[in-house]
Parts: structure tokens; sequence; C-alpha cells
């Protein structure tokens, strides 16, 4: 029997079960190895889980949040790291570093991480809860056809085939081992002249009642619209308790008094307790299961094995966008071009199939016959008509950083030309094919630094800031009424609306991306000189936002056969927008 049909059984048996629960309630916390005070959880739940009670009824039903049964949750191994772009060893302790026969520091040890299991409520629930949790894990395990599943870094996490060890390779390293070298519970560690090899053993069970436990808490974590499971991460200290996301990226609202702010800063970064629903309203644990196995039946990816090939192998020879050209073009000094027109918008892209396919769609400035082409200081602009508004193009590098970055590129163009916006337009990575598909338009709404970090002693906390994209122009994105642009299968391409990431890295690895995803929930892909366009906006004070299409998903077969289709895709939402004349003040 496939594991669809075994779910639909047991989201059947879960909806019984909840019917006649009178809540059984789950609570997780998880800290940092040198936290293992903090595991009881907030005050709050240490005060009401222990809730004192000599009536029968109420200790076989107990309370809300009374403890009936606690067990520790899988984990998160200790493990090791790369150093990140331009991350220096200042502030690691010298035993957390391993380095190659030259001296270079090449890895970060960082401890393991502890999780406590609380199921609180309904003791009468918890022997059938844990029988149908544990059929749920047994029918996920080891399921290869759900990697292409919405779900599917979550699902490939918890539910994959127990290791006994996992191999670290830093740098370069000849004629690796064939043979596990670690002894014992020891790590095993092998160093050469510019590498180094880490063998860590771990220990892990096959996936039972605690792992369903953690898909509940992780698919709650996401908010998917129209379901009821929802939660959140939440950091505490004494009696407050605010959202984890504030204390790690300093999320805090402007307005907040200033002892509050002082407040939330003494907050730990490093521990968190989840709840399935609300304190005070929580959801039962067999109720959500339920929800959950509704979200794993229904995010099956849309793209069916054979439509995902045949998107895959689509023939783009024959579309239209694939025939237009290049119009032809004369060069102009700037100051020959400001007088003939005055260009309202920069257009920035940052590879040359996104620079061409914009000119693909310009058209010469008004009474002109060719495109300008502009040569100013270190760059190369070209101004035309681009829907109702004369834009200046230009192309920056790959990246946020750098001699000719995004950010660079964008501050030099919005100091030469004084626009009224900025557009960042051309190709990214989705996130999964459940919801988006090659071609589908990614329109953020802020941009999310994922590279800054601060590495502390036992901690690595992210430390990126977030961008809101300015409100003119996502309003306008928003009310995008009428635009269509379809793929050769005849499927048209979509809009998706959020955050995306950015950062200096050409993402192309699976379990790379499911951490970025694992720590930024709520994003809908990334991309690499987002940040760079943000800075440069909000510097000038410009309306600005961030436009592109999906061309591939980061893991490990990126390659460019979508590229030209994704861009023109992004291309074309962009000037459906721009061909309203009122849309922006010119």
């Amino acid at each position: 029997m496939s594991w669809r049909k075994l779910l639909e059984t047991l989201h059947k048996q879960f909806e019984a079960q909840a019917e006649r629960s009178d809540g059984l309630h789950h609570l997780f916390v998880e800290v940092a190895d040198d936290e293992r005070d903090r595991m009881k959880g907030p005050e709050w739940f240490v005060q009401e889980s222990h809730v004192a009670s000599t009536d029968a009824a109420t200790l076989l039903r107990g309370g809300r949040w009374q403890v009936v049964e606690f067990s520790g949750l899988p984990g998160i191994h200790p493990r090791f790291r790369e150093l990140k772009p331009g991350e220096t060893t200042e502030g690691i302790q010298g035993d957390r570093i391993i380095r190659d026969r030259s001296g270079l520091a090449r890895a970060v040890f960082e401890p393991q991480r502890l999780r406590e299991s609380y199921l609180c409520g309904d003791q009468k629930r918890l022997g059938n809860f844990k029988a149908l949790a544990e059929a749920s894990s047994r029918v996920l395990s080891g399921v290869k056809d759900l990697t292409k599943h919405e779900f599917a870094n979550d699902l490939a996490d918890l539910f994959r085939e127990p290791r006994g060890g996992i191999r670290y390779v830093f740098g370069d390293v000849p004629n690796p081992p064939s043979q596990f070298i670690a002894r014992g519970w020891q790590a095993g560690t092998l160093v050469y002249d510019h590498g180094v090899l880490v063998d860590v053993p771990i220990s892990e069970d096959a996936p039972t009642v605690g792992h369903w436990l953690l898909l509940l808490h992780r698919l709650s974590w996401r908010h998917i619209a129209g379901s009821p499971l929802r939660g959140d991460r939440l950091a505490w200290r004494a009696n407050t308790t605010v959202p984890l996301d504030w204390i790690v990226k300093e999320k805090y609202d402007a307005g907040f008094p200033n002892q509050w702010r002082r407040q939330f800063s003494q907050i730990s970064t490093t521990s968190y307790y989840s709840l399935l629903g609300e304190r005070d309203r929580p959801l039962d644990v067999s109720l959500a299961s339920a929800f959950a196995i509704e979200m794993l039946l229904r995010g099956q990816s849309k793209n069916s094995p054979a439509t995902e090939g045949a998107q895959d192998n689509v023939d783009y020879s024959k579309e239209g966008w694939r025939g237009r050209t290049i119009p032809p073009m004369t060069e102009r000094t700037i100051e020959q071009c400001r007088s003939i027109c005055e260009p309202h918008i920069v257009l920035l892209t940052a590879t040359p199939v996104e620079r061409d396919t914009v000119l693909k769609n310009m058209e010469p400035p008004p009474g002109c016959g060719e495109l300008f082409k502009v040569f100013h200081d270190n760059n190369t602009f070209f101004v035309g008509t681009f829907g109702a508004f004369l834009v200046v193009l230009c192309m920056c590098e790959m990246g946020s950083s750098g001699r000719d970055s995004a950010q660079i590129v964008a501050n030099e163009a919005l100091q030469t030309w004084k626009p009224k916006a900025i557009i960042q337009l051309g190709i990214a990575f989705g996130r999964d094919r459940m919801g988006q598909k090659i071609g589908d338009v990614l329109v953020a709404d802020r941009v999310i630094s994922y590279e800054p970090c601060r590495i502390g002693p036992a901690q690595t906390t992210t430390r990126g800031h977030h961008y809101s994209v300015t409100p003119m122009l996502l309003n306008r994105f928003r009310n995008a009424i009428g635009w269509s642009f379809l793929d050769p299968l005849g499927s048209p391409c979509g809009m998706h609306f959020g955050p995306v990431l950015s950062g200096e890295k050409l993402v192309d690895n699976s379990d790379f991306k499911a951490e970025l995803f694992a720590e930024y929930p709520n994003a809908l892909g990334g991309e690499m000189e987002g940040v760079g366009l943000a800075a440069a906006a909000e510097r000038s004070n410009c309306e600005w936002i961030l436009v592109k299409g999906i061309c591939d998903w980061a893991d490990g077969k990126k390659d460019k056969r979508h590229q030209e289709f994704a861009a023109a895709s992004a291309v074309s939402l962009v000037r459906h927008v721009l061909m309203q004349s009122t849309a922006i003040v010119k």
C-alpha cells in the first residue's frame, strides 16, 4: 500500500482520537549544551505543569499543561562547520578550531543542542496517540518519492535511516580513507597540508514518536495559509516571552520603550520553546496530526514526476520571447543623453542573460531610432523606453560585495541618474517544487541578509538585516492584475510575495539550502544581489524592489537551461507593471 493510502487511514484514526480527547497538548524545549538548567521550560510552564492535586479525575485527565509524560527528543548532534567568508577565529575557543598543517583554520566545532518533550493534559489518550504517531513515522521512513515534496527537507531530515557517524571534509583532502576513523565516541581527525578530515560518531534511533512530534512543530512554524496548524519558536526570560526571531535578529518595534528593549536584550538567543497552538488555546496533538497529514497529502508536488520531467525538458526554441532581438543602439555621452531624455527608473541586472532579456524588451527613447549606450566612469548604461517609462539599464557582478557588486553599481547608478525608483530583476532559486515551479516570479516584500552572524564561544547567531521593500512599488506589484506569462506547456507562471534570502553564496547544495530554510522558514527563495540593492537604495532614499524568476532549486542539480525563460518571466511582469504610466510619479 502506498504511503498516501496509509496516511489517509491514519488521518481518520487521528480525527477519531481527537474527537474523544479532552486535550492532549505538546511543548518542547531546545537549549544549548551549556543551558541544561533551562530544559524545564519557561516559568509559567514550570508552575502549570506540576499542579498538585489529590482529585483522581484531575490526575487522570490532567490540567491543560499538567505533564503526563516527558522524554528527550532527537537533538542536534555536535558538528563541525567551515569558517564563513570574512569570519575570524577571534572569540572562538582554541580547542574548537581545527587547522591544517599550514596553520590555516579549516573547521569550527559546534556543541550539541538538547531537546526535552512534554506531553500534557488528557492521560487517557496518551497511549493511542503514541501508537498512531509511531505508525505515522514508520510510514514516512525512507519513502523515496518524497524528495520532490513541498516539505522534502523536513521529511528527509526526520525520517531518514539512522546514521552511525558523519564525515566532514574541509579543504583539499587527497585519498581520504575508506574506513571510518573515529574511535569509540571520540571524533577522529586527519590533518593534511591544505585540509582536514573529521569523522564524528553519532547515535541515532529509527524514527518514532519524537520524530513525528518534531514534524508537527516544524510544519506549525511555517504558518501555511489555510491550515490551522500554527506554532512559533518562543524565547523567554523570567515572565517575559517573545518570538525567537525578535531576539536573534533584534527585530524590535521602533516604538518599544527603551526599558523593554533592554529587557529583550537580556533574553537568551540560544534556547527556545515551542508549543502547538497558543498557551491559552493549545492544539490537541491528535488534531494537529490530522492537520499535518492534510498538509502532507495536499503538499505532494503538483508537478508529478512526469510533469516535472516534462517541464525540465521543455523546448524553448519556438517561444515568442526567445525570438526577440536586441534593438540597435548608438553611443551617446551622458550629457547628450540628458539633453534628449531623463530616465525615471534604473533597472539593475547581474548576468548577461538578465541584461540581454531586458534589452530585448526595451524600445528607443521617444523620437529616436535607437537605444542609447552610455559609457560613464566604470559603468555602461543602456537608455530607452520600457513599458511607459524611460529607464536606464546597467549590469553589476553577481553578489552584493566587491568592486563591481550590486551595492557599488546600484549606488553609482543612483548618484548618476537620480531616478525615482530602482528595480533589481532577473533570476533566483526557488524554495521547493510544491506551490512553485520554474518560471514563477518571486516578488520580495523584504530581503533577508543571511550571511552576517555572531560567532560566540558556544553558539553561532545570525545577525543579518531585514530590508523592507518600499511600499509604493510593492503595492504596484501586488495589484498587477491581468499579467500572464505561459511556459511552453501552456501553464501560466505565478507570482509569489514574501521574504527573499540574499547572500554571497551561489547555492547549489541541498543540505545548505535546508539549513537556510530551517533558519528562515517563511522565505520564498534566494539570490545574491538583493542586499546590495537594498543598502544602496535606502542610503539614497529611493524606491526599490526585487523581482526575480525561479530558474532552479539550488539542490545540487543547477544548470542554465531555464535561466533565459525565468528572466523573461520576471521581465514580463516588471514591464506589465510599468506599462501603467501613472504607476510611478515621474
